[in-house]
């Protein structure tokens, strides 16, 4: 009696522990790793920090490029801005961290001051750019020191950024993919949008035109990879197939079990 217990318990063992590894192999996910990712790509991850704003001496308004002299804005210096003063009969330049803002000869409508501040991520770049350098935020102000409201330039400014290893890193060594944008509040919502830019600019930096003051930025394509969801290696069909194997490996568990169970008899 034992031993026909032990025939009939035995293949009913191996089923049970054969059914259960490929339990385990049905409910295992494989997901796709480093290996997947095409060739060099990365994942970014934020740094810590971000950008530093540069900590240059803020100049308050001189007569700088220009000879005219205007009453100083009546709002303190922000941390790190640079003023210079302008005037339409004159070219002033002011230096900002890694920018330069020109205005030329007739870009000024009025007597009065620039001012160039750098501002550390006030807003997120649009999808699919980075950010490595602080916003530069530009305000003119007239003779009396007031900020002009929807100032606009009588000819274009100039804006430059100077790039560097890290800009290029960013940009996956190109540097087609290293842009300008201009915060745009007067869209709805308000953007980003792309400056077009001078291709004369010297090496190191790049420039283009600006119409009117505002928030300006070096945005940089990022040419990294980050994908929406890590793709399943095994899906439907394959968890489907492998319980229909199991199923026809129990039935003929079963058909043994019977056939020893009746040659015990």
């Amino acid at each position: 009696m034992i031993r026909t217990l032990i025939r009939l318990v035995r293949p009913a063992v191996l089923v049970g522990v054969f059914g259960a590894l490929l339990a385990l192999g049905v409910n295992q996910t494989a997901w796709a790793t480093s290996a997947d990712l095409p060739r060099g790509a990365t994942v970014p991850t934020p740094t810590p920090g971000g950008p530093s704003v540069p900590t240059a001496t803020a100049v308050p308004a001189q007569t700088g490029g220009c000879s005219t002299t205007v009453a100083d804005p009546n709002a303190p210096v922000p941390p790190g801005a640079v003023r210079g003063v302008v005037d339409p009969n004159c070219e002033t330049t002011v230096p900002v961290g890694g920018a330069t803002v020109r205005v030329p000869r007739g870009g000024a409508t009025t007597p009065g001051t620039i001012e160039a501040q750098p501002e550390q991520g006030i807003l997120n770049p649009n999808p699919g750019f980075v950010f490595t350098q602080p916003q530069v935020r530009i305000v003119l102000y007239d003779e009396n020191g007031q900020p002009i409201s929807n100032a606009t330039f009588g000819q274009p400014g100039r804006v430059c950024f100077t790039y560097g290893a890290a800009e290029m890193a960013a940009a996956g060594g190109n540097a087609s993919n290293l842009l300008l944008q201009y915060y745009d509040e007067s869209l709805n919502p308000p953007a980003w949008v792309n400056l077009p830019l001078d291709a004369s600019a010297p090496a190191g930096q790049v420039c283009a035109n600006l119409t009117r003051p505002g928030l300006v930025t070096l945005a940089i394509r990022s040419t990294a990879v980050v994908p929406a969801a890590l793709p399943r290696t095994a899906g439907e069909g394959s968890a489907n197939a492998t319980w229909l194997t199991l199923a026809i490996l129990c039935v003929g568990a079963l058909g043994l079990t019977l056939r020893h169970y009746a040659r015990s008899v």
